[in-house]
């Protein structure tokens, strides 16, 4: 709570500003303290980093108790706490300002005819789990997800096995205040980052946030994003300028989001491969094997047993009498199928009668056998590559497997299946090419267009089996019809058909008229959040996730930079009141960044974005 006082010694005409360092050991006694005006140096402190304050150029009067040495103030194994001070003209007293706690990064000495000083850089507690000091798991870690909450298990890293004492770790809960819990198994290998590992886990939900405070506490706790947050540091009546204009980005704005998460996915794999001991393995044309990523549940939300036998689970389009059974494993979330193929047909999950551990239902296109290459297989299927460069006139289609031409010719290198694609929505002539590559591993079609024209559409095999240009699979079955089309600034696959039903997904808009950013009011603006899916593994989550993201976005992302006289009770994270009617100023926003000189002429700059919704 910010004082009377503190408030007080800030808006004094006259400052004498002072530094003050108190240097502890590693069970957070006072061994030592130095205190004086402040000559130099600098603080930094960014919410967007791992470690969050950093100071630097501290410049102190060098004497022999403060050579870098075992048994000095100044070694690794010591932290120190660095506070600034404002003497108050009323009592005469030095009001002093927590400014954090730090490890030694780097030490400077300088000697002079005139001076010897010693330069001090250190950097936040949190240097102790991103790897600059400390950090790397000792042993390969795995947390088991058997009810464990996220929290407990970022706990467990910390305490456990980082050997942090001074925590304050909320509980990371649901929007129904239930604890959020960890839902894959955590693994992490020897030399692996710790920090890494905890801001994984951090970023499920993006509500929250990790840093070490000014008291040297390891904090995980909810982001202040919205209005009803309450006032930290009111600025109205404070001196203060804004160095740049304001920033608003338009393009920032977006009114519906869509959240798409991991879905149940399987992977097929032979029964058995030979080997110098084995050399007549299992004949894999009548035996396949399917693992899931996850546990696998009935529509009774009962999680498949070990053995049970899940044959009418599935449909195959082939002689029935060749389909035998299907024994589910629970130790590898795999299903064993005893099933003659036949050229061409195909193996599938029955609708609504497989479930995640989130009641999505799973019913993918399923596996396909062929007699060409005597094995089964996932269907042909076909991701968008983009490099970042030229994403507005090329694209790639990587396939997970070879093409063929409807004949059951597999497709030679280079060649231009340009015929196979339709373009629309733009000049004809704006499609140049689409060549097919392939080598050992990869089989790709490169996509080139004169120019960028938005919402241009190109769709693969729009005929189906009627266009003799139609790219097929080994097993000759026909690749499905995909639209992806130009946004604007890449190509992307068109997703305004039903999501599959066994992904998980959430949507939200903003439909508050009361909004200047409503859909009623400026029209749909949409964004997609897809690279983070596989990050995204339950219904709950992805629902957080895109309330999250329309809040963020339901706004201009206006920010400010202020200069100012030092305020030494400035921080991140801060929620600050700003009042200045004359430039259109009036609301509260969060501090993102301060820089605190120690200078006694210095100025302070803050940078500060609003709060909406």
């Amino acid at each position: 709570m910010i004082t009377e006082q503190q408030i007080r010694v800030h808006r004094q005409h006259i400052r004498q500003q002072y530094v003050r360092i108190s240097v502890m050991d590693k069970t957070n006694n006072i061994i030592g303290q130095l205190e004086g005006r402040s000559v130099d140096g600098e603080i930094d402190i960014d919410s967007t980093q791992s470690i969050q304050r950093t100071c630097s150029n501290l410049k102190i009067l060098l004497n022999k108790s403060l050579l870098p040495g075992q048994y000095s103030l100044i070694w690794t194994n010591k932290k120190f706490r660095l506070e600034t001070g404002i003497k108050d003209i009323l009592t005469d007293e030095i009001i002093y300002f927590n400014q954090g706690i730090y490890l030694y990064n780097t030490i400077e000495s300088n000697y002079s005819s005139i001076d010897n000083t010693l330069t001090i850089n250190g950097l936040d507690l949190m240097c102790n789990f991103t790897g600059q000091i400390n950090g790397q798991f000792k042993t390969a870690i795995k947390i088991a997800n058997q009810g464990i909450p996220i929290s407990e298990a970022i706990r467990h890293i910390v305490v456990d096995l980082g050997g942090e004492t001074n925590v304050l770790i909320d509980d990371i809960v649901d929007d129904k205040e239930n604890k959020c819990l960890l839902p894959y198994t955590l693994t992490a290998d020897a030399g692996d980052n710790m920090y890494d590992t905890i801001k994984k886990l951090v970023d499920m939900y993006k509500y929250y946030i990790l840093y070490y405070d000014i008291d040297g506490n390891f904090v995980l706790e909810h982001k202040k994003m919205l209005l009803d947050s309450d006032i930290d540091i009111d600025l109205k009546g404070m001196n203060w300028t804004i160095s740049d204009q304001q920033s608003q980005d338009f393009t920032y704005i977006k009114n519906y989001v869509k959240v798409l998460g991991v879905s149940l996915e399987p992977t097929v794999t032979v029964i058995d491969s030979p080997s110098v001991n084995n050399p007549n393995p299992v004949n894999n044309s009548s035996m396949v094997k399917i693992l899931f990523n996850k546990p696998v549940y009935d529509k009774e939300a009962n999680r498949l047993t070990n053995g049970q036998d899940v044959k009418d689970y599935f449909e195959y389009n082939g002689n029935a009498d060749n389909y035998t059974k299907a024994i589910y494993s629970d130790s590898d979330w795999s299903v064993t199928f005893t099933i003659t193929g036949e050229n061409s047909k195909i193996l599938k999950p029955n609708n609504n009668m497989i479930y995640d551990s989130a009641q999505m239902p799973f019913d993918d296109g399923g596996i396909i056998f062929s007699s060409k290459d005597q094995y089964w297989s996932k269907l042909l299927d076909a991701t968008v590559v983009t490099d970042g460069i030229n994403n507005t006139t090329q694209f790639t289609l990587s396939f997970n497997k070879p093409l063929y031409d409807k004949d059951g010719n597999q497709l030679n290198n280079n060649t231009n299946v340009k015929d196979s694609f339709t373009y629309s929505n733009g000049d004809a002539d704006n499609f140049l090419s689409a060549i097919y590559t392939y080598d050992t591993y990869m089989w790709e079609i490169k996509l080139s267009f004169a120019q960028a024209i938005q919402d241009a559409v190109i769709q693969i095999n729009k005929d189906g089996e009627n266009n003799e240009h139609s790219l097929y699979d080994s097993a000759g079955a026909i690749y499905q019809p995909i639209s992806y089309i130009m946004n604007g600034t890449t190509w992307t696959e068109v997703l305004d058909t039903p999501l599959p039903s066994y992904q998980i997904w959430s949507e939200i808009s903003n439909t508050d008229n009361n909004s200047p950013y409503s859909v009623d009011n400026i029209g749909e603006e949409r964004v997609l959040i897809v690279n983070d899916s596989q990050n995204i593994f339950n219904t709950s989550q992805a629902a957080l996730r895109a309330k999250y993201e329309l809040e963020l976005h339901s706004n201009l992302n206006e920010t400010l930079n202020l200069s100012m006289l030092p305020l030494y009770y400035m921080d991140v994270n801060k929620v600050v009141y700003l009042y200045r009617p004359e430039l259109n100023i009036d609301g509260k926003y969060k501090v993102d960044k301060v820089n605190l000189p120690l200078k006694e002429d210095g100025t302070m700059s803050v940078n500060l974005s609003k709060i909406y919704m």
